[in-house]
Order: structure tokens, then sequence, then C-alpha cells
């Protein structure tokens, strides 16, 4: 909810990638993997420690990259 009113925040990359692990943990696997990979795309200069996180979810559930 925090991610889909406030996508401009300083909390949105976090609340991204807390709504894409959420996603993988109920079966969402594939909508999971794209909400934590748009952690990177869409904040590409969110805080360090939150793109980590979400490289380190991406390997955790096994996300495939998309290389187009």
């Amino acid at each position: 909810e925090g991610y889909q009113k406030y996508p401009k925040s300083n909390k949105a990359p976090i609340n991204l990638l807390k709504l894409g692990v959420s996603l993988v943990q109920i079966g969402e696997k594939d909508q999971g993997c794209l909400m934590i990979s748009g952690v990177k795309e869409q904040y590409p200069k969110a805080n360090q420690s939150v793109l980590q996180k979400a490289k380190y979810e991406e390997k955790k559930f096994g996300c495939k990259k998309d290389n187009t």
C-alpha cells in the first residue's frame, strides 16, 4: 500500500522490495521477482543497503534475469 500511494517517497524502494518478497512468499514468484528487480531499475540511486538486499533476494528466490 505504501508503494502504491507514495511511489516517489524515500521509502518507496524498500516498500517495493518488501512487496516483491511478500508476493514470492505467497506463491506469486513471477510477479514478486518483477517487483524485486524493479527496485534496481526504478530506483538506481536508492540506498546501497536496499539495492544489495534486492540483489540478495533475487538470488535467494532464483529470479531469472531478463537480458533484453
